[in-house]
């Protein structure tokens, strides 16, 4: 498993690591283009995007996930697409229609110091179309066509980095930004339809929608709880400072992310590794999958240490306007770690239909603290007030499912990917903050003290087996040497 899993995870790694290291450059470019203000501007429609995406298509692309294979037993799978895509681009159409002329008084309320018009109602229109290519790259996934997921989606990411940065380069402004965007995801629609045709029989059955729309369902108010505790932290930082805040926060997060990338691109890799191993034994299920976890946060532990430490260095890459971002970027990458922990607790909610209902409960009390704490701490710590409040917000949420699991009776981990994350981001901000004022010498052994701690605890404790991270590094060396031969 941990070898199939290891390619998987290299696979899809390649498949996106072009997407994310050209966004990552895209925003560098974006930076010294635009002002503070516009580039908050400019970094909201990600976000306005994540708000109405559910909205928009109810989560039915959810259900495409959950029944293709069932479906696929049964030589159906073309119908059902087809029902449920057509009742997608139905509601999409209906819902957009209904948002961009009755939804002013509300984003007023969400994003004051935005026009609705022009910025939200192209960000309506970019996600609608944008939800279509998605569906299309969802189709590809499950049916683990990883080439043409591969060329597709890089090719749509390329060309809509490349059209709008020629836009900002010859008008530096943020509705340039959202503007190509829209002609980007618009042009790739009909391209995406016509690549589907031969995936679905365009139809509209009833009992393929009922269906589709009753696991939907379940996985609607979720997601929009989720979403309102992602962007609670700019929504609150507009309110209490400004616009040009919300972009230098917006620049930290941008570099953060790198971690929660990686989680998504191990939980995308592992998931059917994780099914499988439910459906062949329930009894055995924690002891197969947990070692395979150990490594994941392992790796996301470890890299999220790395990208604290390293992260003064970006002093030398951001304009100067954006030095207070590096402030942020500690808190965002372990909140990536966070994550990974609460894809872990969803994938086994998920598992049963009576844990799956109890999902909502660990978001919504996430949100009920997250709401009165980003605005108390932004209010006392600016910027890094929301980092904090969305990295604790999100642990609180990962144990209460965690809970929720436990009170269940269903299939547990061990505690210990929740102590780790806490002692490795206390160590990370101690040489963080030792690296503002102490000299370099008295850094280089601090860092071989932790350094080799940090070694031996992993190497004969943490993997419950010792010199384990010995004997994987003898395996690779191995591996390396004897393909050179």
């Amino acid at each position: 498993m941990l070898k199939v899993f290891a390619q998987n995870s290299l696979v899809y790694g390649l498949a996106n690591v072009i997407q994310k290291a050209v966004d990552y450059l895209a925003n560098v470019v974006f930076i010294y283009l635009l002002s503070t203000s516009e580039y908050g501007i400019m970094a909201l429609l990600p976000l306005i995007m994540t708000v109405m995406m559910p909205l928009l298509s109810l989560q039915l692309g959810a259900s495409i996930t959950r029944y293709y294979y069932k479906y696929l037993k049964s030589d159906e799978v073309s119908l059902f697409l087809g029902s449920v895509l057509s009742y997608m681009m139905i509601i999409l159409c209906g819902l957009s229609i209904f948002y961009v002329f009755c939804s002013e008084l509300l984003w007023r309320v969400i994003f004051p110091e935005i026009s609705f018009v022009p910025y939200i109602v192209i960000a309506i229109l970019i996600t609608a179309a944008d939800s279509i290519n998605r569906t299309y790259i969802t189709v590809l996934q499950i049916k683990k066509q990883v080439k043409r997921y591969a060329i597709f989606n890089n090719c749509y990411i390329l060309f809509r980095v490349l059209f709008i940065i020629v836009a900002i380069y010859f008008n530096k402004t943020a509705y340039s930004y959202y503007v190509a965007y829209l002609c980007v995801v618009v042009t790739f629609v009909p391209i995406s339809l016509y690549l589907l045709k031969s995936d679905v029989i365009w139809n509209l059955r009833k009992q393929y929608v009922i269906e589709a729309f009753k696991y939907a369902s379940y996985i609607l108010p979720v997601s929009i709880f989720i979403i309102a505790n992602t962007f609670i932290d700019r929504h609150v930082i507009m309110k209490q400072l400004d616009m040009n805040s919300v972009g230098v926060y917006s620049a930290g997060v941008n570099v953060g992310q790198i971690i929660y990338f990686m989680a998504m691109v191990f939980n995308v890799a592992f998931l059917p590794f994780f099914m499988q191993a439910y459906e062949e034994d329930t009894n055995t299920f924690s002891k197969r999958i947990e070692p395979v976890y150990r490594i994941i946060f392992f790796v996301l532990n470890i890299a999220a240490f790395l990208l604290t430490v390293l992260s003064p260095l970006l002093v030398y890459v951001l304009p100067v306007t954006f030095h207070d971002a590096i402030k942020v970027v500690p808190f965002i990458a372990f909140l990536g770690v966070g994550q990974g922990l609460y894809q872990l607790y969803t994938n086994i909610l998920s598992l049963d239909v009576e844990m799956l209902r109890f999902k909502i409960l660990g978001v919504i009390i996430s949100l009920l603290i997250n709401i009165p704490l980003s605005y108390y701490l932004v209010n006392i710590m600016g910027i890094i007030g929301a980092a904090a409040s969305s990295l604790l917000c999100m642990y609180i949420s990962a144990f209460v499912y965690k809970l929720i699991v436990y009170k269940s009776k269903g299939p547990d981990l061990s505690f210990d990917f929740f102590v780790l994350p806490v002692c490795m981001f206390l160590v990370a901000m101690l040489v963080f903050e030792c690296e503002k004022s102490l000299p370099l010498y008295i850094m280089i052994v601090i860092y071989l003290i932790i350094g080799g701690g940090m070694f031996y605890y992993f190497d004969n404790l943490y993997f419950k087996r010792k010199n384990f991270v010995i004997d994987i590094l003898k395996k690779v060396c191995c591996y390396v040497k004897n393909g050179y031969k």
